[in-house]
């Protein structure tokens, strides 16, 4: 029914939609790709703030092993990774790492000196 769902860790893992939307065969027939935008928030926010965050693997128990998982953030150091990987249920040889890293010598940047009073 729907190509593409944006939805907060809540909804994704509440009872509501793990019934009528997760647990129906169709839906994993249909599913191309769960894509987690801001990964980092996983680790920083998944143990305390929204614990929700921290339990998004849980949705793999409902979908085909071959189902991507994508994890994105320009921000996440190399010290969390390990904690986001465990999280999401990424196994040690199901997932590639990609970092571009962030310097960006073509970005414009500029700076105004501002006068105090």
């Amino acid at each position: 029914e729907w190509q593409i769902v944006l939805i907060s860790p809540e909804m994704l893992l509440s009872r509501r939609f793990t019934n009528e939307v997760l647990r129906k065969p169709e839906f994993g027939q249909r599913i191309l790709s769960v894509v987690i935008d801001e990964a980092h928030v996983v680790s920083h926010w998944g143990s305390s703030f929204r614990k929700k965050y921290g339990e998004l693997g849980k949705i793999r128990a409902f979908l085909p092993r071959s189902t991507p998982f994508v994890a994105l953030s320009a921000t996440l150091p190399a010290r969390l990774r390990h904690d986001v990987l465990t999280k999401l249920q990424y196994h040690k040889t199901d997932y590639v790492s990609i970092d571009v890293g962030n310097d960006r010598p073509t970005f414009p940047s500029s700076s105004v000196e501002c006068s105090t009073r």
